[in-house]
């Protein structure tokens, strides 16, 4: 992709990282585009978004959000470049889905990230509304466990003061922009993530790895078996897919549901 278009492009590894601009913006993010991902960019005169499809193309409901707007947004295969690297998503990604807008622009699957975002870039920008679809947000589960189980679906709603806590994400279990500085901003208990279809060099559950170098036990859940954005999803539906060692040598086994799996972990 020429300098000049490349330097047009807003690029963050993560769609949470993504400020409200007064100029418009074409948006690539490493991240996945489900649930929660169309708010960050409300206030935004957008011409465009491309993302990763996470593994699962029909959990990119950002596209269908965002429809509504008529802004063209579409995601990258899982397969071809890695979750949570915008990089990858303009470099290497392969489109896999978009929505009717991104059609009308040009788009077609299996066009690569650079082109898709180049042409998403002559798109009439459209200014969103301050609320433009479903708001990431954390609760506690209260009376499930002895101990505190935070849900966030968002894992950048995650801070220092969660320390000790059993967390349950919606997020991807891969590292963000491949640092292992966001693997997780709280000495969890135990850590939750989506695996996001494990994707292109294992990126979806590259978070693991870096999780247990820090001593924190971690797993994913298959990305079929909850809705990638939704730590509730995670919670009631979540089936484990992988875990470090850590998580293991506790007692988490493939296969258990996040619930039963904490529930084997943590006395009543």
């Amino acid at each position: 992709m020429p300098e000049k278009l490349r330097s047009s492009i807003v690029l963050v590894n993560s769609v949470s990282d993504f400020a409200a601009q007064d100029g418009a913006a074409m948006i690539v993010t490493g991240s996945h585009c489900g649930i929660g991902v169309a708010q960050y960019l409300a206030g935004t005169a957008v011409c465009g978004l491309l993302g990763n499809d996470a593994g699962v193309p029909a959990d990119a409901v950002a596209l269908a959000t965002l429809d509504r707007f008529r802004v063209p947004a579409a995601v990258v295969s899982n397969a071809s470049a890695r979750i949570g690297r915008a990089s990858d998503t303009l470099d290497i990604g392969r489109v896999s889905v978009m929505n009717a807008a991104a059609a009308l622009a040009g788009l077609r699957q299996g066009m690569s990230g650079a082109e898709a975002a180049a042409r998403m870039l002559g798109h009439p920008p459209v200014r969103l509304p301050e609320i433009v679809g479903y708001r990431s947000r954390r609760r506690l589960l209260c009376g499930a466990s002895s101990c505190r189980i935070v849900l966030a679906d968002s894992a950048s709603l995650i801070t220092v003061a969660d320390a000790g806590s059993i967390i349950v994400t919606g997020s991807h279990g891969g590292l963000v922009g491949g640092l292992v500085s966001r693997g997780l901003r709280a000495d969890a208990a135990l850590a939750f993530f989506n695996d996001a279809g494990r994707g292109y060099r294992g990126a979806g559950i590259a978070r693991l790895a870096a999780l247990e170098r820090v001593g924190v036990a971690a797993a994913t859940i298959a990305a079929e078996s909850a809705r990638i954005g939704s730590a509730l999803a995670t919670w009631r539906g979540g089936v484990v897919s992988f875990a470090n060692e850590k998580a293991l040598t506790a007692g988490l086994r493939i296969g258990m549901t996040v619930q039963d799996a904490v529930a084997a972990l943590v006395q009543p």
